[in-house]
């Protein structure tokens, strides 16, 4: 029963930390860029949102990965027997991992701003 307790318990604080972030796309990338976390795009281990959420939960021992899908964040539990988590990622942060990946939010990206001409705004992206 604990565990099932515990589970409960992370997917909540997983859920209160994701919606923390903001309303909308340029919320969450202001959040994640006032707080330096910087990502990969289309890099499940390593875009924005898994970097920001590895860098709160990495602390405990019994999360060993965070990826973030287009759709839902899994942790990978240890030890090994536990079951993974997965959770479904609310509608702005969704659309955020959908524009980051597009392109959007081009000062998020780990090694900076890629050179050349690019747009600030790929379709379907609000923010700056």
């Amino acid at each position: 029963m604990r565990s099932s307790w515990a589970r409960d318990q992370l997917k909540a604080e997983l859920g209160s930390l994701l919606r923390s972030l903001g309303d909308d796309q340029a919320q969450i990338a202001a959040q994640l860029g006032a707080m330096g976390v910087r990502g990969v795009p289309r890099d499940s281990r390593g875009c924005a949102i898994a970097v920001f959420l590895h860098a709160v939960l990495g602390a405990d021992r019994a999360i060993d990965s965070v990826k973030v899908t287009s759709r839902k964040v899994q942790l990978k539990t240890s030890p090994w027997w536990r079951r993974n988590l997965s959770l479904g990622l609310p509608p702005p942060v969704r659309d955020f991992v959908a524009c980051f990946d597009a392109g959007g939010f081009p000062s998020l990206l780990r090694d900076g701003p890629r050179p050349g001409p690019e747009a600030s705004h790929p379709h379907g992206c609000l923010g700056p």
